[in-house]
């Protein structure tokens, strides 16, 4: 599934990425209907704003809008070039058995995985406080 994904050549399936894009879009915006789950999503924004931690791991409605099989496509190749890969394997296994499994299924070009800089800590300066209003709808 990795090493040969379902494609109509430079570009994924057009008809599974819609699916996916739809799907991702509900989950986005359920956020805002769960109160618990919203508050702790702005929270997190607002902690380590500007920070990759900030991020929703779903990602957010207007990055959604741009994706297209060709750009969703492309993102894969630079991944599989460009990305750390790491490999886990749990269990009751034989090592060098997993290691001829490894070889004959896993076919990464050789290359320079590219690392991202690690930060090591924030220093927090001035308290924030962040009030948020909303029309809520109480089922009996």
């Amino acid at each position: 599934m990795i090493f040969n994904p379902k494609k109509n050549g430079e570009a994924f399936d057009s008809k599974t990425v819609s699916n996916e894009i739809r799907s991702l879009k509900q989950r986005i915006q359920s956020i805002s209907d769960d109160k618990m789950r919203y508050s702790a999503t702005r929270l997190v924004e607002e902690m380590c704003k500007n920070e990759p931690y900030a991020l929703e791991a779903s990602g957010n409605l207007q990055d959604l809008e741009t994706i297209t099989p060709e750009s969703l496509f492309a993102y894969y190749k630079k991944m599989l070039s460009e990305d750390e890969i790491d490999l886990y394997v749990i269990g009751d296994i034989d090592e060098s058995e997993v290691e001829a499994l490894a070889d004959k299924y896993v076919s990464l070009q050789e290359r320079v995985p590219v690392r991202l800089p690690r930060e090591t800590g924030k220093v927090v300066e001035k308290e924030k406080e962040i009030i948020e209003n909303s029309d809520v709808k109480q089922g009996n």
